[in-house]
């Protein structure tokens, strides 16, 4: 029976499956040397086989308050920011945070998945819960963190917190800096979410009359009128007791 022999050159024509195997060491070297791949700083120690370790940047989101949260308006308000190089921050049990890689990123023709190092995964602290990149993004690449263990956990800045695994793709007729659509390219530091401007509830409030309206001028419009309700309500009730 004929084996097929893996070849650590990149060679989709004759081995098709190199096209969706990771990028080695050694490929990972040579995509930054001649410019198809470009990672900001570079630390030749966080080239491991088949990966790169990128760190915790500077600074850290977070959600407050109880109040339910709505994907059609803009969610920052809702946000608070921590610095962590003016100190750590404790994640409590079961918290979730918002941060960054320190490194700048640019794809190119690559794909990339961002997984949790093993170290902090056997905690139960998650770092990736983002954990894709599609071709033609650049920037801070996003952390989702969670704290899935009983106990606080301090994070610190600098931390190698998760690892990035390149692949390569068929031909990308689009790439995503290219797509209409990629509010998240070239975001530096923490990116906070932005589903208010996803397509679908774009077109939802469209149909409900509120084309070419801001999502959060929409949403002070409906609080406006709730109040002016409440006050109509709470002057009929007084005028009825007096």
């Amino acid at each position: 029976m004929e084996r097929l022999l893996l070849s650590t050159q990149p060679d989709p024509v004759n081995h098709p499956w190199s096209a969706e195997m990771p990028l080695s060491d050694k490929e990972i070297k040579s995509a930054l040397e001649a410019g198809a791949l470009k990672i900001e700083p570079i630390i030749d120690e966080n080239i491991r086989p088949s990966s790169y370790d990128v760190t915790l940047g500077n600074e850290l989101a977070y959600f407050v308050g109880n109040e339910p949260i709505d994907l059609s308006v803009d969610p920052s308000p809702r946000t608070e920011r921590h610095d962590l190089t003016v100190s750590p921050y404790v994640i409590p049990p079961n918290g979730f945070v918002l941060g960054s890689v320190r490194e700048w990123i640019e794809f190119g023709p690559y794909c990339g998945f961002i997984s949790t190092r093993t170290t902090y995964a056997r905690m139960g602290l998650l770092f990736s819960v983002s954990n894709y990149a599609n071709p033609g993004y650049k920037g801070n690449l996003p952390l989702a963190i969670a704290n899935l263990s009983g106990l606080p956990v301090t994070l610190t800045k600098g931390l190698r917190v998760a690892q990035v695994v390149f692949l390569r793709t068929g031909e990308v007729e689009r790439p995503y800096s290219q797509l209409p659509d990629a509010k998240y390219l070239g975001e530096r530091g923490v990116s906070l979410p932005k589903p208010h401007l996803d397509r679908e509830i774009q077109q939802a409030l469209s149909s409900l009359g509120l084309r070419g309206w801001r999502m959060r001028e929409a949403q002070r419009l409906i609080d406006e009128k709730t109040d002016k309700i409440a006050e109509t309500v709470v002057g009929q009730f007084t005028r009825s007791v007096e």
